[in-house]
């Protein structure tokens, strides 16, 4: 029992990793957008999403809680509770939350999980350069033509 855990664990880190390499392979891609349940979205944003519900089934079964220590928790912290205040008494409410999720608490998720798979190992620094400069070779080569 104990060896075919081991083997979910690896086969769930490699699928983390690849979820991972393959948002930030898309990153060109947050153009594509589109709605879900009526709110507007886009491609980026949803494997964020996807990626953060494959980190909490990742991490939640195996009760890793302790290595989620985030040493910058209060700053970010009080950030968020003032983007909450000035989304809360904006006037446009529903562009300021659109604002909010977009611009700081995905980007703050994302950087969240690749903190935590570069401190346990799971992906290197080497293959998010090297994903990063096929990205930017693959828009290159778009642009050129």
């Amino acid at each position: 029992m104990f060896k075919s855990s081991g083997l979910v664990l690896r086969k769930r880190e490699r699928l983390l990793a690849g979820g991972l390499l393959l948002t930030l392979l898309l990153l060109p891609a947050y153009y594509w957008r589109f709605t879900v349940f009526g709110l507007p979205t886009n491609s980026i944003e949803v494997l964020i999403g996807l990626l953060l519900l494959h980190f909490l089934f990742y991490v939640a079964p195996r009760r890793d809680w302790a290595a989620l220590s985030f040493p910058y928790a209060l700053p970010v912290g009080l950030m968020l509770a003032g983007l909450v205040v000035g989304s809360a008494v904006a006037v446009d409410r529903y562009s300021a939350l659109g604002i909010l999720k977009g611009w700081f608490v995905l980007p703050l998720i994302f950087g969240f999980v690749v903190s935590h798979c570069l401190k346990k190992q799971i992906i290197s620094a080497k293959q998010i350069v090297l994903v990063l400069a096929v990205n930017v070779a693959l828009v290159s080569i778009y642009v050129l033509l």
